[in-house]
């Protein structure tokens, strides 16, 4: 399905956290490159709480990575000052799922989740609740 976003093809399935913004820039005087920063630093305090370092390089790589491996993937569009889209935290995802895409143009082996990094089983409702609460945080919703 096309849709206008930024970002390139991804995948969306059981094991993603996903976030859909729906924010009106104007009215919260911000534009959409600092609400991705803002967005991305939700999931990168996430992951440290996890000893995990994301890192994100807006105009380099899209999304937020865990060294050479992508963890989440964001991409968002504007209509009349409007976000519509979000970001996906792959949390328990089957990583084999992107194997029959390029996720965000990339190859799909770069494709990570927070269960394959920490090498243990994730309880996603407790990732979804923590990630909510670090959201409304750090966006005051």
């Amino acid at each position: 399905v096309k849709v206008e976003r930024g970002g390139s093809i991804t995948y969306h399935g059981p094991g993603q956290l996903v976030q859909y913004y729906i924010i009106n820039l104007k009215e919260r005087g911000t534009n959409v490159r600092d609400l991705i920063t803002k967005i991305h630093d939700c999931t990168i305090t996430l992951l440290s709480e996890f000893n995990l370092a994301g890192r994100s390089e807006l105009g380099k790589e899209t999304g937020v990575w865990i060294g050479s491996r992508k963890i989440a993937s964001t991409g968002l569009a504007v209509h009349e000052f409007t976000t519509l889209h979000g970001s996906a935290l792959n949390v328990t995802t089957d990583l084999k799922k992107f194997s029959r895409i390029n996720p965000c143009g990339f190859d799909s082996d770069i494709m990570t989740s927070l269960q394959a990094e920490v090498k243990n089983r994730i309880d996603f409702r407790s990732v979804k609740k923590r990630l909510s609460i670090i959201i409304s945080e750090r966006l005051s919703i």
